[in-house]
This record gives C-alpha cells, structure tokens and sequence, in this order.
C-alpha cells in the first residue's frame, strides 16, 4: 500500500509566540526571511535560535535539513536536529523522528524506535503519527502484520482529526481486509471522511449509494459525491458522475447538481438526508428590503453558536402552518427569559407583520437584544435596516456596526457585504485593502461572492499585490460552485496565463478547496 509520508507544516502565526523573548527577534528575523525565500538567512537566524535550545526552530532546521531548503539535502542532521525537538516533547518532531526511523533515512532503519516516536506523538493529540502506526500493522512494515492493532490506531487517527485513517477504516470494513465484511461500518467511516472533504472517501461513499452497500441505493445520492469529486478535478470522479448521469432523469441531476452545490458550502456537513424526506423546509430568517431573497438557514433556529431552543421545532412547525399566532405565543416566554432565538423570531414576525402589527420599530428592539447576545441574523438584519434606511434614518455608521458584529459571529453575506462598501466606497471611505480583508473572511466560509471578489481583488491589484495565479485560484474555487461569473473570469483568465502558471493555479485551487478555504494565500509556511 501506498502511504504518504508527510513533514507537517508549521505555521509562522502559531509557533513564534512559543520562542522566548531573548530569541524571538532572531526567530522573526528566520521566518520573515523564510516568507521572502532567502533561506541562507532563515538557517542562519533560526540555528541561533536553536542553539539556544528552542523546539520550534529545531524542528524547523530539521525540515530545511530534510528537504534541502536552503542547504543540500542531509537527513543525518536533520534527524539531529528532530531529535533534539523531539526529547522536548515537541510532537511535530517526535512524528517526523518516527518517519525516518521508520524508513530508515538518516538513522538506521528500526522499527520499535519507530513506534516509540509516534507513540509519543500520538499521545499529543498528533493525527499522522497514529495513521502511520495504523499503517505499519496493517501492512506489517518492520512489524508482525496485526489487523487488531492497525484498527486500533487508525480510530485513534481519526478521532484526531485524520480523514486518511478515516478512509483506511472505511476500506477495511468494506473489502473485509483483516475482519467481516461490514458495509455498515464502511460507511459510517466514508462518512466521516467525506465531513473531512477527503475525496476519497467521497468517492467511496458515491459507490456505497451507487451500489446499495451499507446504504439504501440511491443514484442521486450517488451523483451528488461523485459530482462533488468530480469538482475536484478528479478524473475518476468525473467519469463515475458521467455513468450514473444517464441512468437519472433531468429532474433527478438537477436536484442532485443543487444537493452538490449546497453541500459544498455546507463544508460536507449535514449532506446525507434523503431526497423527498419529511425534513422541515423553514422560511428565510433575512431581512428582504431590497426584493432579492437572501436565504440562509432558517426560521425558528439561530444565527448563535449555542444550541436551538427546546421548542423550536414546536415553533417552526406552527409559523409554517401558518399559525402566526400560535407560534408568537411560543416565542413571548423564552424571548422574555432572554433566549436569543425567540427574541430573532419575534422581530421577524414584528417585520413582516405574521400574528402581530406589522411594526419596524419593534422589531429593531428585538433583533437588537438578540443580536447583543450574539444572534448573527439579527446583527445581519440590522445592518440592512440600518443601511438601506427602510422605515428609519439612514444610518452608515449604525449599519457598519452591526454588519462588523455579524460577520465577526461568522456570517459571510455579512462580511461579503462589508467588502462591497469599501470596494465601492458607498457610505465610507474607499478602502481597498479593507474590502480584501472581509472578502476573505466571507470566501473563508465559502461564501460565492466573496470568493468571486477576492478572485477580482487580486486580478486588478486592489488592496492586494496583483497576482494571476491567486486571481484564476479564488476565480476557480468560486467556478466549482457553479458561479457562472466565476466560471467566465476564470475562462478569461487563463487565456493570460501560460501553462505552467495555470497548471500551479490549478494546484492551489484544489488544495484551497480542500483546506475548505482557509489558509489558502498563506505563503509562509514551512513543509
């Protein structure tokens, strides 16, 4: 079997508070030069610094050793250099130590050394440690092959956080690689993968549906992972989504298409109800002054992080059958006894008019105690109210605010929002690098528009250096979502580019994609 082996990257934002304040000069002085690529200058700062005794920039030594960054290739110190990380307890060390024992690179090839170091990383919370521990039982790699133990280590993996270990389960339950064929079991892991956006696992779980194993056979299901996959740019995906396509009708791919399309923003969460389920449809918690819909999820739930209140599927149900008064009644006690819910519901059926006068002014007062608790759709609501001066005073300022609080919560039409206002300077002053900054905290969240935006910050050079290669990646992230705005500026786009630029472009927006947006421009990291 084929295994990855894989230095994990470290993160200059994360790992530079760790360095004491004697060397964190020199340490800054590595890592910006690192960000620049003058490596000779990054080795330089961070052996200082490593000298010193520091983890972190041992580790970082190690790496560079290891690759042949900014020095030749020389795994005998870069294992010096994990080791001395490692014996501090750094995991990212103790992992990469067990990787070359592991293989023998460096260091003589032994396998119980090879255990003790992921061992010890794993006991971190390190999720490629315990994957590869998984990976040496299944495989008998230096060890007695152990089915037992292999599974062991890959749940441990995979409570970690690792989709691979995820994908491992998945096929060892499926194939009955060392234990009963349970297709059951199969899915439940290809499942969890696929949360993970693994595409394997997402491929998988296509033909789960496709086939009917461990699952009730349903080809939309099975069209929707595969055109997911597909999206990707994966080949296999692609061809698997053509074959079932023409055993559905029109209806049925266009339904899947949407169900595609939603999972993906939903980050592949919540995607497995049935088509045609019982599932409530529940109406649109925006403010809709403008006559454009703005839809996000729904009615009587929450734009908090905390949970739903105890009777809101009570309360969903009554508005939705149009017992606006019934639902009101509801809401008064919870909303009374400061439930951030019902307090949002009660504005909204304040601004439509359902069950009570129709009356602005009220409504602000509810949406405002619901959004200082933290109700992301409320903060949103006033925004627009406040902004587009529908029954108030037109109030910028005002708007800016609540807008600011609702994206900071995680809304994204709020950040998108916030960007187009500094793009265009409507109502403040024009700020370009402000419009970048909340177009990437709405494209964080796979927000379409922010994507789109971002794609045109960087092909036009606003607020952000101009750069093709980030410009065609935000264009063609934001393409995969079936923008069809995207899809034409990325066309565009890449008759600018020469092939090895689109190629590199590419690379990233799948890599962007599967890092679920974040983190995807960030060139100083260390692999």
């Amino acid at each position: 079997m084929t295994k990855f082996i894989k230095i994990l990257c470290l993160m200059f934002a994360v790992v530079i508070g760790s360095v004491g304040m004697s060397a964190r000069a020199d340490y800054q002085k590595g890592a910006d030069a690192y960000g620049k690529k003058d490596y000779a200058t990054a080795l330089e700062q961070w052996t200082n610094v490593a000298e010193q005794g520091d983890a972190v920039a041992q580790f970082n030594l190690g790496t560079m050793y290891y690759r042949g960054i900014g020095t030749p290739k020389n795994p005998k110190i870069a294992a010096n250099w994990y080791y001395l990380a490692a014996a501090q307890g750094y995991a990212k060390a103790q992992h990469s130590l067990g990787i070359l024992y592991e293989n023998g690179t460096g260091v003589p090839k032994d396998a119980k050394s090879a255990i003790k170091w992921y061992k010890l990383a794993a006991e971190q919370g390190n999720a490629d440690a315990p994957h590869n521990l998984g990976v040496m039982y299944r495989t008998g790699n230096g060890v007695p092959q152990n089915p037992k133990k292999a599974l062991k280590w890959y749940r441990v993996a995979t409570r970690h956080g690792s989709p691979h270990s995820a994908f491992a389960l998945g096929l060892m339950h499926s194939k009955g690689d060392g234990m009963p064929q349970d297709y059951d079991k199969a899915v439940k892991w290809f499942r969890l993968g696929s949360e993970m956006g693994h595409i394997p696992c997402q491929f998988n779980l296509g033909k789960m549906y496709y086939f009917g194993d461990g699952i009730q056979k349903d080809y939309i299901r099975a069209h929707m992972w595969w055109d997911i996959v597909a999206r990707s740019g994966d080949e296999a995906g692609i061809k698997t989504k053509d074959i079932v396509a023409k055993k559905m009708t029109p209806s049925q791919l266009e339904k899947s298409e949407k169900m595609a399309r939603e999972c993906i923003l939903k980050k592949y969460k919540d995607c497995y109800a049935q088509p045609g389920s019982s599932k409530q449809t529940k109406p649109s918690s925006r403010v809709n002054l403008s006559g454009t819909a703005q839809p996000i999820a729904g009615f009587c739930l929450s734009g908090t992080k905390h949970s739903h209140s105890p009777i809101a599927s009570n309360c969903s149900y009554a508005y939705e059958k149009g017992k606006y008064q019934t639902a009101f009644g509801e809401f008064q006690l919870p909303a009374k006894r400061g439930d951030a819910d019902a307090q949002f519901n009660i504005g909204q059926m304040y601004l439509r008019g359902h069950g009570v006068p129709q009356d602005l002014e009220t409504a602000i007062t509810w949406y405002t105690l619901a959004a200082k608790q933290g109700h992301s759709s409320a903060a949103y609501n006033l925004g627009v109210i406040y902004r587009t001066g529908k029954g108030v005073p037109k109030d910028t300022k005002t708007a800016l605010k609540w807008y600011s609080a609702a994206a900071k919560l995680g809304d994204p039409d709020s950040a998108f929002t916030l960007g187009l206002l500094y793009q265009k300077g409507d109502g403040v002053p024009k700020d370009y690098k402000e419009a970048v900054k909340w177009f990437r905290l709405g494209a964080e969240q796979g927000h379409t528009s922010s994507l789109f935006n971002l794609g045109k910050s960087y092909l036009l050079g606003q607020g952000v250096q101009k750069d093709i290669l980030y410009s065609f990646m935000w264009f063609d992230v934001a393409a995969t979502l079936a923008d069809k705005a995207a899809i034409q500026a990325r066309d565009t786009a890449a008759q600018k580019m020469t092939a090895a630029q689109l190629a590199r472009a590419k690379k990233l927006a799948r890599e962007c994609t599967l890092k679920k947006y974040r983190g995807c421009e960030d060139q100083n990291t260390l692999f």
